[in-house]
């Protein structure tokens, strides 16, 4: 019975010594994992502590760099903290260039340098808010004064750039005096060029334009800065202009532009004229840039127009003076010249006859008809040369045409000279003639008046000729606007326009007609 109590106490023991067995064990597991989580963290903490150790000493190495590359960049560099402008660091051109010691620099700002750079509030308000915003800022152009007294122009790039937590900017400059010097230079030669002028880049933008190119075109330069040719070019001439790439900025010597070719500008409010285009090339060393002379030739146009359209109308004024003068021979000269054979066949009839008073009236028709037809050969030798005009100068010869015209048409002309030399030549001397007969023809056609006035006058370096009557006169806009009416008066117009002479025309219905010719009269 003991053995049995005794052997069921050990079997109850062994499962409690199984127990603790297994406690153990978890303890020694959790000892274990702690150990390994510590010998982790342990090693994550190395681990990021060498890679920061690696971090700053590749950040100082960075900065190492950064600072030899600042000093030794040739181009004048500094570091200002953006808020207020002070000198974080300045390199050594920058040193050399304003003769500054690194002390005087570092700590204080543009301001207390005095260098002539400082901006107004508002500006540098506006230059932070683009640097946040863009980063950096190209291209941006001050003047300032060196402690030298001279005055400067620089040209700077500023980046934004944070360091340390702190907001800076990195300046770097060069010095575009010179430059601006040559720009000035050649923007005055541009300006006292007397074309309208254009400097175009290779890019097609314009560069430069003078004070003629805004008079001729309308627009300002700031309208123009930076913008395409293609704004003072109709579309359909783009392509005979400087393009982009094209040969012309290759070239080593100028030439004209569209040679051969009726070229055409526009003006800022889309007109269109005439221009002739003179370009050369030039070479600088932002590019090659093409100088383009632009002159407007819409007078030169007007005036070729003119002269062909005066061609065609002395070709129809000859052709109608030929068939005038045709006509004169055949109604006129021809029959009377008929006329006489008839008579010369009749007197051979009458003398052969003993016809005595035949004989007689015959060479009496005869002589009467051959003094008529010698009177008409007179007439159209008066017309076509005056001969008073080869001995008498232009007043003479009015005296003379005064007197024709009362004994032909009987006009009756006052003519007053006011004792007036002229010195015109030969041929304006013929012209005016001419013209003067021409209008008191028409005064015998259209006026139904039998009188007539010419007056020459002196005013200053002009003399006025007057032709002027009383007859019924007539409304000089509605004439003149009457291509089959006017033909005469635009033919005389136009003559004398070519030669210098201008010619105004005063009438009214029943007012009578007032014709003043404007001429030149050479000393």
């Amino acid at each position: 019975m003991a053995k049995s109590v005794k052997k069921s106490s050990q079997s109850v023991a062994a499962p409690h010594k199984k127990q603790k067995t297994k406690e153990k064990r978890g303890v020694d597991s959790r000892v274990l994992s702690t150990q390994q989580v510590n010998k982790s963290l342990q090693a994550r903490v190395v681990k990021r502590t060498e890679q920061r150790d690696e971090a700053y000493r590749k950040l100082s190495q960075t900065r190492s760099t950064f600072d030899t590359l600042f000093q030794a960049n040739p181009i004048p560099t500094a570091l200002t903290r953006l808020t207020d402008q002070t000198f974080m660091n300045a390199n050594v051109a920058f040193l050399k260039y304003f003769d500054f010691k690194l002390e005087e620099v570092i700590g204080h700002t543009l301001q207390d340098l005095k260098l002539g750079i400082e901006l107004q509030p508002h500006e540098r308000l506006s230059l932070i808010d683009r640097l946040r915003t863009e980063g950096g800022i190209r291209n941006f152009e001050r003047e300032l004064k060196l402690p030298s007294g001279k005055n400067v122009t620089i040209l700077a790039s500023l980046q934004y750039l944070c360091i340390d937590d702190t907001e800076a900017i990195l300046s770097a400059f060069i010095d575009i005096t010179e430059q601006k010097q040559a720009e000035e230079m050649l923007r005055s030669l541009v300006d006292a060029a007397p074309d309208a002028t254009v400097v175009v880049h290779e890019d097609g933008h314009i560069v430069l334009v003078n004070k003629q190119l805004e008079s001729t075109f309308g627009y300002t330069r700031q309208d123009l800065l930076g913008k395409p040719l293609s704004m003072l070019i109709p579309e359909q001439f783009h392509e005979l202009h400087p393009q982009p790439g094209t040969p012309l900025f290759q070239e080593a010597a100028g030439r004209p532009a569209g040679a051969g070719l009726k070229l055409f500008a526009r003006r800022w409010d889309g007109r269109e004229f005439p221009v002739e285009i003179s370009l050369s090339p030039l070479k600088t060393t932002e590019g090659m840039l093409a100088i383009a002379a632009i002159r407007d030739v819409t007078k030169r146009v007007e005036a070729e127009r003119r002269i062909r359209r005066l061609a065609t109308l002395l070709s129809q004024a000859e052709q109608t003076e030929r068939q005038r003068i045709s006509q004169v021979l055949h109604d006129d000269l021809q029959q009377r010249l008929f006329a006489v054979k008839v008579q010369l066949t009749m007197l051979q009839d009458a003398y052969s006859q003993g016809n005595w008073d035949a004989l007689s009236t015959a060479l009496t028709e005869i002589e009467e008809e051959l003094q008529a037809s010698i009177s008409i050969t007179r007439n159209l030798s008066v017309e076509f040369s005056p001969i008073a005009l080869q001995e008498e100068d232009l007043a003479g010869a009015l005296t003379l045409l005064s007197t024709q015209m009362q004994k032909q048409y009987a006009l009756n002309v006052v003519l007053n000279t006011n004792d007036i030399k002229t010195n015109f030549d030969n041929r304006l001397s013929g012209l005016l003639y001419q013209v003067v007969r021409e209008l008191l023809f028409n005064v015998v056609k259209h006026a139904e008046t039998l009188q007539a006035t010419i007056t020459l006058e002196q005013a200053d370096d002009q003399i006025r000729i007057t032709v002027s009557d009383q007859g019924k006169g007539f409304d000089p806009t509605a004439v003149l606007a009457d291509p089959g009416i006017v033909h005469g008066l635009l033919n005389v117009r136009q003559r004398l326009d070519l030669i210098g002479c201008q010619m105004e025309i005063t009438s009214q219905p029943g007012a009578g007609t007032r014709v003043v010719i404007h001429c030149p009269n050479s000393s």
